[in-house]
């Protein structure tokens, strides 16, 4: 289930961006930034001193196509010349423009691609 929240520096980006929404998980500081569970849900502005929410990656999606007007996708890519590997790549488009995926940089697992789409994102708000 720890791959369906956002890693650490992603949830601090996000926290530095505005993201303030209730959140399953946090980011405990006195234990090097362990993602915990103690019951109840956690929000940045209500965590207790450096602690951190942390995100389902979803949650972060919809944050931004809801407050930012960005839509990002991820979609898998059979590799070019090979016959079993799959690629993933990645898409950021403002609400009601075509996607345009960029098959410059390509990634292993979906995670990787998420992490970067959502990193360049939060460099366009």
């Amino acid at each position: 289930m720890k791959k369906l929240f956002v890693p650490y520096e992603l949830a601090l980006l996000a926290k530095e961006k505005g993201f303030d929404e209730k959140c399953l998980c946090i980011y405990m500081e006195n234990e090097n930034n362990r993602l915990q569970n103690l019951g109840g849900t956690y929000q940045n502005s209500l965590a207790y001193k450096d602690n951190l929410a942390a995100p389902l990656y979803q949650q972060l999606v919809d944050w931004l196509e809801t407050l930012h007007g960005l839509e990002i996708s991820t979609k898998s890519w059979k590799k070019e010349g090979s016959k079993i590997e799959i690629v993933w790549v990645y898409s950021i488009k403002k609400l009601g423009l075509p996607s345009t995926f960029k098959f410059d940089k390509t990634f292993n697992s979906k995670n990787q691609a998420l992490n970067t789409v959502l990193t360049e994102s939060f460099k366009l708000i």
